[in-house]
């Protein structure tokens, strides 16, 4: 009795923490994001999904890093073979790894990668460990554009963004000199290079007077509303 209930126990376990089946992996938390973002920079505003069951494939690192970073499409013969694996599955949603690193996917129906989700570190490495078991598959695929900044974090790529969205709407030019008196503590009268500075330390995306800008946009939007 006692040896038939670890066993019991022991396949339980199994199940629950994503273990195989033919070439999927079962409850895993996923968060789709357009650009690559590590697990740690997840929001408590963002949409995790916990995917029950997801196809998994071994793929180069040289096809994870393009998929990783890069506006990629692949082939049709991928699409269809994906679209196998996930049966009823609506979503073109699968995993892959390297063997060092994991991700999810997001496809279109016509093979263009939407978005990607890092994975919780003890998921990864499960996925990693699982996807070693597999060999690798070849995925044609056409790389349309390649990501400026690719590992900047998300934090920073956020800040520019509200920054220069930010400027984009100014018709003011005390508002530019406002800002920039907050960031250098004393007043220029040329509008011209007051834009130009701030908008390349808004490019930066980080530092001291990146976040001096920042910290200055917010507080000058909250009063103005």
């Amino acid at each position: 009795f006692m040896v038939n209930w670890f066993c019991f126990s022991y396949t339980y376990i199994f199940y629950k923490r994503g273990w195989k089946s033919m070439n999927y992996i079962y409850d895993i938390a996923l968060n789709f994001q357009k650009i690559y973002c590590d697990f740690f920079e997840w929001k408590r505003s963002d949409k995790v999904l916990t995917i029950r069951k997801i196809p998994i494939y071994h793929v180069t690192s040289k096809d994870y890093i393009n998929m990783k970073y890069n506006d990629v499409i692949v082939d049709s013969n991928f699409m269809n073979m994906l679209s196998d694996d996930l049966g009823k599955i609506s979503k073109k949603i699968c995993l892959i790894s390297d063997g060092n690193m994991a991700m999810g996917l997001l496809f279109s129906n016509t093979g263009k990668i939407l978005k990607r989700s890092s994975l919780f570190f003890d998921e990864e490495d499960e996925v990693c460990n699982y996807a070693m078991e597999f060999d690798i598959i070849n995925i044609s695929y056409v790389v349309n554009k390649k990501y400026i900044n690719r590992n900047e974090l998300r934090i920073f790529r956020e800040r520019k963004k509200y920054l220069l969205d930010f400027f984009s709407n100014i018709n003011d030019d005390m508002i530019w000199k406002y800002l920039f008196y907050e960031c250098f503590g004393y007043d220029v009268n040329d509008v011209a290079k007051i834009k130009k500075t701030l908008i390349k330390i808004a490019n930066q995306g980080y530092g001291k007077m990146n976040r001096k800008l920042y910290d200055s946009v917010v507080v000058f939007s909250k009063i103005r509303n």
